[in-house]
């Protein structure tokens, strides 16, 4: 995705350079009211938090008679609500939603799944009568909100949670030697979604912990994460691990890139690169 400094929105395909062009960034229904003190890069940067797609664009675009229209589900604005495009669209259309601070969204069997800050997984509905909504599918376990960094991801056909846990702080507060302080990752958490036939249980789902990937590695980060096979890449990457970059890199200290894998039962061992 590409948001230039006219505020317009486009896909770009990152080999042939082609774009599709996506409803302005000015169309989005809630925002902040503009400011000409502040350049339109700075708009462009911290808006739209994510973006992700139903099908690929340019196989569509090729293919004008096919009547499953691509869809663009983004989260955006500084509360990080949920809104969505079809190809085509001259603006974008919010999704009703329980709550805000949404960190991830995910497309999974055909339908957008979302969570938020606190580990409550929502499924879109973007054909309800009553006009888009997001529906509590599933909660995670108490104290998910005091992890850091929420993930979406498809591994081996199942839809994972990924809680990134954190030490230190990440509050942009000056010390007692005004230095700003900084966070650290310490550890992952791992839940899978799965249909839940619990008698009294109110959600169609429930979130069940992992302890062992298996064969897969994850690869997190914040505009996508992936779930690969260790077996297909052999040497080049390890099963039962988790890779990620971290997002917020200058509250690292020095300024270093935070990398990390886990190993052999998801053990920790962190590392940093400048």
């Amino acid at each position: 995705m590409k948001i230039g400094t006219d505020l317009q929105i486009h896909l770009l395909h990152p080999f042939s350079r082609q774009q599709i062009c996506l409803p302005p960034l000015l169309t989005f229904p809630d925002q902040y009211d503009y400011d000409e003190r502040y350049p339109p890069q700075d708009y462009s940067y911290f808006f739209v938090k994510k973006i992700v797609m139903s099908s690929n664009p340019w196989k569509e675009k090729s293919s004008p008679n096919n009547s499953q229209d691509c869809i663009i589900a983004t989260i955006y604005e500084e509360v990080r609500i949920l809104a969505f495009a079809r190809l085509g669209d001259s603006v974008w259309t919010n999704i009703s939603v329980p709550s805000r601070s949404y960190d991830d969204i995910i497309h999974y069997r055909g339908k957008f799944y979302a969570v938020d800050c606190h580990g409550v997984v929502v499924v879109c509905d973007l054909d309800d009568n009553n006009g888009p909504k997001a529906t509590v599918v599933a909660l995670a376990p108490s104290k998910t909100h005091d992890q850091i960094q929420k993930y979406l991801v498809e591994s081996s056909g199942d839809l994972l949670l990924v809680s990134r846990i954190r030490g230190g702080t990440s509050f942009e507060v000056l010390d007692d030697n005004n230095v700003k302080p900084t966070y650290y990752t310490i550890g992952f958490s791992i839940l899978r979604l799965e249909e839940c036939h619990e008698e009294g249980n109110n959600y169609a789902y429930r979130l069940v912990k992992m302890n062992d990937l298996g064969d897969q590695a994850l690869f997190l980060g914040y505009n996508v994460s992936t779930s690969l096979p260790s077996s297909e890449f052999k040497g080049a990457i390890k099963a039962n691990c988790i890779y990620f970059t971290a997002d917020n890199c200058e509250l690292i200290p020095s300024n270093r890139v935070e990398v990390a894998v886990t190993q052999e039962s998801l053990t920790w061992r962190r590392e940093l690169f400048n």
